[in-house]
């Protein structure tokens, strides 16, 4: 840019290349926006509201003698009763309006304004400053969107911003700004002029089926009649496209009411819709009599429509006031409606239409005939067959000939009745005595089913003093087991009275009495058992479940020479209460103290008990000590204590 332009340029203009360019010069996209952010700090920033941070659109005082937005200072006393930048404590919330400095705003954001439209307007013939003028515009538009006072400011910057989006060579890029800028406003008058430049921008089917639905939409809410003419060329436009969306032509239909008929011809002529959705549409409209643009149409529309996919009744009922100018369609509804139903009066109608179509006539005779309607028989022959005496009279001889024939046939009919009634007559006679004589075998059977039902009442009184019997025997025989049991527990006792175990027991009680059971097992093995080479000793009862101890008196490979494993074992998971009711266990905690039983050089047993908390199927113990050899075998005595923490049934 030349030294002598840059001397021309105004004094509000800045120094700057890029304020008037030459049409041969190409803009710095960096310098511009260098450009105008000291356009900002000169006209705007410097009246940010403290708060926001924001350009004050309508300031005001506190009573620190501070100005803020009215919004953000209302905001800040919601909550707070101080000064945002003194904070001094506030007597008063009360706000008073600056009206000088909201003028000198104003006036600034005027010039700032002006400013930008006067070089968008140059910038935007570049290619690669388009979005830079569309923000700065939007910007520019937000500041004033509140103020009516701008109001021509605005309509220039939005004119503006149509002017550039309408120069995008992009089609997808194009339509969906331009559509955005669009949906911004309001004014529907407004939008639909804007929209309507937007037409000739566009060449594929894909967006002007969206341009299309998007116009044909504001039209219905315009409802302006000034508008009707447009609709109808926009719609006709529409209908040339594929895919048609049916919830718009169906919004279309219902909306409007002058020309519903109109916009059912242009469906019927450049489109593809489907006829008898058209045909529907048509059914719900009021059409004025003398119409020759519907006799046209409907009849066009009735060479394509399925009549088995139609209201017969009801389109007939829709068309009975233009018989004259459509009786060949009413014909072929009646003829649809006699092969559906097969009624004689369709028939009449359709020659009452047309007595010259011989078919017609034909048909009718034959069902006159048919039904022995002879009167109206005669009376359609004489007509159709005037001056021709001969040939009614064969006619007549025919029609007698056909009633002889009826009646002969109805008397051979009758034959076969009464004779099917004899035979009917027989069987019910043999029936009625196969009836008596089951009469009496059923009372034969009754008298042998009382004399069997003594029989088995006697039968089940013996049985019954039998049963007596046997459960008098068993209590016997349950109170002998006790017997049993009680000298056999008292024998048990004294046993154990004079032996080292009962010693051992009374002593692990007396130092842990809350276990619930103890117990000493011994265990017998041979002397050559390997590692991993499990002995399993007697199984056990406890808290009402299986258990056994599985042993291996060298433990696994990783075991000290004298070490053993020891395994404790719940066997079953199954339980039987004290009411003998079978239940699973879902899950059970049990704790274990478990150790061996050595022999010290005083001959007294020494024991160390380790506690393990198991979780219901096994309990691991490693244990060392020394067996007692005898007979070629060594034998381990084990004690055991164990306590119900925690057991769940299903």
């Amino acid at each position: 840019m030349s030294q002598q332009q840059n001397n021309n340029s105004s004094s509000s203009t800045s120094s700057s290349p890029l304020n008037t360019p030459s049409s041969s010069s190409s803009f710095n996209k960096d310098e511009i926006e260098k450009q105008i952010e000291e356009w900002k700090n000169k006209y705007l920033n410097k009246y940010n509201c403290p708060i926001s941070q924001q350009l004050m659109i309508d300031p005001v005082t506190i009573e620190t003698g501070q100005t803020y937005d009215r919004n953000s200072i209302e905001e800040w006393l919601k909550s707070k009763n101080t000064c945002p930048i003194t904070r001094a404590t506030l007597k008063t919330k009360s706000l008073a309006r600056n009206v000088i400095l909201k003028d000198t705003i104003d006036e600034k954001v005027n010039k700032f304004i002006k400013k930008v439209i006067k070089h968008i307007k140059m910038w935007s013939t570049e290619n690669n400053l388009i979005d830079l003028c569309l923000e700065l515009i939007n910007e520019s538009l937000d500041l004033i969107k509140s103020d009516d006072s701008f109001k021509n400011c605005k309509n220039e910057l939005i004119e503006l911003k149509f002017n550039i989006l309408l120069n995008e060579l992009n089609e997808d890029k194009l339509f969906n700004n331009y559509m955005k800028a669009i949906n911004e406003s309001q004014d529907l008058q407004f939008k639909l002029i804007k929209l309507k430049l937007l037409e000739n921008k566009l060449i594929s089917d894909k967006y002007l089926q969206k341009y299309y639905n998007e116009l044909l939409n504001l039209l219905i809410q315009l409802k302006n009649k000034e508008n009707d003419n447009l609709l109808i060329e926009i719609f006709t436009k529409y209908c040339k496209l594929n895919n048609l969306n049916n919830n718009l032509i169906d919004k279309i239909f219902n909306e409007i009411n002058e020309f519903k008929l109109d916009i059912l011809i242009i469906l019927f002529n450049e489109s593809n819709y489907n006829r008898n959705n058209l045909l529907q549409k048509l059914l719900n409209i009021k059409i004025n009599e003398n119409n020759n643009k519907f006799v046209t149409f409907f009849k066009n529309l009735f060479k394509e429509i399925n009549l088995n996919e139609t209201d017969l009744n009801k389109l007939l009922e829709f068309i009975l006031d233009y018989k004259n100018d459509l009786q060949n369609e009413l014909i072929i509804i009646y003829k649809e409606l006699y092969k559906n139903s097969n009624e004689i009066k369709y028939l009449e109608i359709i020659y009452e239409l047309n007595n010259e179509n011989k078919e017609i006539e034909t048909l009718l005779m034959n069902e006159y005939l048919k039904l022995n309607f002879m009167d109206k028989y005669f009376n359609l022959f004489i007509k159709t067959n005037e001056n021709k005496l001969d040939s009614f009279n064969l006619m007549l001889l025919k029609c007698l000939q056909n009633q002889n024939s009826k009646i002969e046939n109805q008397n051979k009919e009758i034959i076969n009745l009464q004779q099917l009634n004899k035979n009917q007559n027989n069987k019910i006679e043999n029936q009625n005595k196969e009836i008596i004589n089951l009469k009496n075998t059923s009372t034969d059977q009754n008298n042998e089913i009382i004399n069997l039902q003594k029989l088995l009442t006697n039968q089940n009184n013996k049985i019954d003093e039998q049963n007596n019997k046997i459960i008098k025997l068993q209590q016997t025989i349950e109170d002998l087991n006790n017997s049993k049991n009680i000298l056999q527990k008292q024998n048990n006792n004294l046993k154990l009275s004079n032996s080292k175990e009962l010693q051992i027991i009374n002593n692990f009680k007396n130092k842990y009495p809350e276990y619930d059971y103890v117990n000493i097992i011994n265990i017998e093995t041979p002397l050559n058992i390997k590692k991993w080479e499990r002995f399993f000793s007697d199984e056990f009862k406890v808290f009402g479940l299986k258990w056994e101890i599985q042993f291996n008196p060298k433990g696994n490979s990783k075991s000290k020479e004298n070490e053993c494993g020891i395994f404790l074992h719940l066997i079953s998971l199954q339980y039987k209460n004290e009411n003998e009711e079978e239940k699973e266990i879902s899950s059970i905690k049990i704790k274990y103290l478990i150790d061996s039983i050595n022999l010290n050089d005083n001959g007294n047993f020494e024991y160390n008990f380790t506690e393990i908390i198991g979780h219901g199927s096994w309990a691991f113990k490693q244990l060392n000590f020394i067996p007692i050899i005898k007979n070629d075998k060594q034998i381990f005595s084990i004690v055991i204590g164990m306590k119900k923490l925690e057991i769940e049934f299903k």
